[in-house]
């Protein structure tokens, strides 16, 4: 069941991500000269404050120790 939801994220990550994302970068590149970085802040892909980056690591911690300390069940 893991391995196919992996899969699952896998295939979507690539479908709707890096290949829409990869065509746009080598337009750019090509008709503008842009690099890598230039066209990923265009697409919005910026880091933002570090506080932001901060409190994600730690909302991410909590659910993974709520995880940990009351799992789901899988009998389905």
């Amino acid at each position: 069941m893991v391995i196919d939801s992996s899969i699952n994220a896998l295939a979507n990550l690539v479908l709707l991500v890096a290949i829409p994302f990869g065509f746009y970068y080598f337009y750019h590149r090509r008709k503008h000269g842009r690099g890598f970085l230039e066209v990923a802040r265009r697409v919005g892909l910026r880091i933002g404050e570090v506080r932001y980056l901060w409190i994600s690591f730690g909302a991410g911690l909590l659910m993974v120790g709520a995880l940990l300390i009351w799992p789901p069940s899988v009998e389905a």
